[in-house]
Order: C-alpha cells, then structure tokens, then sequence
C-alpha cells in the first residue's frame, strides 16, 4: 500500500482455461470483515483486458478500497507487460 501498510493475501484458486485466479486478504491494517477478488484476462484480438473484481464487508470500506486498488493498477500493468 502507498502508507506502507501490508496486505496479506491467500490464492483461493486459479485456473488456467479461464485465465483467472482469485484470492482473499487474510491479514490488513484495514478494518475488514470479508474480502474476496478475482482477476480474469480476457483476450481480445491482438490486446487483452483484464477484470478485477473484488467483494468486500463492510461496504462503506469500497471507497477507501476503490483508491487502493486505483494505486495498484500501474505496479500490475508493469508486471503483466514484463517491465
């Protein structure tokens, strides 16, 4: 996280033909009661997009959330692109 806060996660799962894998956080400095993700790449032609989604308790953590995951998305699109 950008405050140095760590967030430790466990893969719930991941499949190959369907090119997508999940996980959950199981340790946050966030108050989380539950959370659940997913990221699946989808191909489209030439390029790809790929789908986050992810379900958390409580609800009113999904705006704190939304930025976290808006601070993750360039570190992720350097790995998926081998930079």
């Amino acid at each position: 996280m950008a405050d140095g806060g760590v967030l430790e996660e466990k893969i719930v799962s991941i499949d190959n033909s369907l090119r997508r894998v999940s996980y959950r956080i199981t340790n946050s400095p966030l108050d989380l009661e539950f959370h659940f993700a997913s990221m699946q790449v989808v191909p489209k032609g030439k390029v790809a997009t790929m789908i986050w989604v992810t379900d958390l308790k409580p609800d009113l953590m999904a705006e704190q959330f939304d930025m976290i995951l808006e601070e993750a998305i360039p570190g992720n699109k350097s790995a998926l692109a081998g930079s």
